[in-house]
């Protein structure tokens, strides 16, 4: 008897790490487990995510697809450390999906030009939607990509149409009085 128990103990130590009294039932005690919620990352829906975001989807139409995590989960994973392709894929992501969005802008003006008819009054506020719609998406894709779609300006300093020099260097000299 006394064997049996000394069995059941060493059995316990192997699975917790320290030996537990007797009355404990070997076949009730579970390993310690990971503290926190297991993630729900895995490559394929990180892929999954890019793709509908290059698709055009936000994170917003993102997280109320099913099986999608939030928003907050999806920017945990971009800024971790633990997933460094993520925020990779998520760049360019967000990159295809301001050209998707670029071409839907080029698809509304368009659709606006045949939508046009004659003197009906109401084709005014139809096409001020439009262009609403058109300079939104205009604005947002300069915010996505803004190396590709930002409006960049050019300041040219010159004095009387030439350039100016280039700036001299300039030696400044302190002196400390002494006492």
């Amino acid at each position: 008897m006394a064997k049996k128990k000394e069995e059941q103990k060493t059995e316990i130590k192997k699975k917790v790490g320290h030996a537990l009294p007797v009355r404990h039932k070997p076949d009730l005690i579970e390993s310690p487990k990971k503290i926190g919620r297991p993630t729900k990352f895995t490559p394929e829906l990180a892929r999954k995510i890019c793709r509908m975001m290059s698709e055009g989807y936000s994170l917003l139409a993102l997280e109320k697809e099913p099986g999608m995590p939030t928003r907050r989960t999806i920017m945990d994973w971009y800024f971790s450390e633990k997933y460094p392709n993520f925020n990779k894929l998520y760049d360019e992501a967000r990159e295809r999906r301001a050209e998707f969005i670029f071409e839907e802008a080029l698809d509304i003006s368009d659709e606006t030009q045949n939508h046009i008819v004659g003197d009906d009054k109401s084709d005014g506020a139809r096409v001020q939607a439009q262009k609403l719609r058109v300079d939104t998406r205009k604005w947002f894709v300069s915010i996505l990509a803004p190396r590709k779609y930002a409006e960049s300006s050019k300041v040219d300093v010159t004095t009387k149409g030439k350039a100016l020099k280039e700036p001299r260097a300039v030696t400044i000299n302190y002196v400390v009085p002494t006492k």
